[in-house]
């Protein structure tokens, strides 16, 4: 049986995450990552690397952003899992896509990136309406 989702999380329109991410030269991103790690740890009982936001984002900034390829796709898996358990059906390449579209994003200055973002909050939304 699932369980609906914390009154706390809502939906958000990805169009209007997308242009904040782009208005903002990418600051709102973060802001948006640490909110979907606290709503994939409520709905999925972990964060989609199972380690803190924090410690994500140091990685990734380390790592000048490599790591963050691996956060984003494993927040596409997570919330693949949770819409295949709501009998959804999902995006099976959608990972493939988060990949090379964060790749591209060094040759497009972080824009491609956005996208990836974007993505993720359509499937998330899927997840909160059912």
């Amino acid at each position: 049986m699932q369980h609906p989702p914390p009154p706390w999380i809502a939906p958000r329109n990805a169009a209007v995450v997308l242009v904040l991410g782009v208005v903002t030269c990418g600051l709102y991103q973060m802001v948006w990552y640490h909110h979907i790690y606290r709503e994939t740890q409520a709905l999925a009982g972990q964060t989609p690397t199972g380690q803190g936001y924090w410690l994500d984002l140091l990685l990734t900034v380390i790592t000048c952003g490599i790591y963050g390829i691996f956060v984003d796709y494993q927040l596409n898996e997570q919330l693949n899992g949770l819409l295949e358990a709501q009998g959804q059906t999902t995006g099976k390449n959608d990972g493939t896509a988060v990949i090379l579209l964060d790749v591209s994003a060094y040759v497009t200055g972080g824009m491609a990136n956005l996208v990836t973002t974007a993505i993720a909050q359509e499937q998330l939304n899927r997840v909160l309406v059912g």
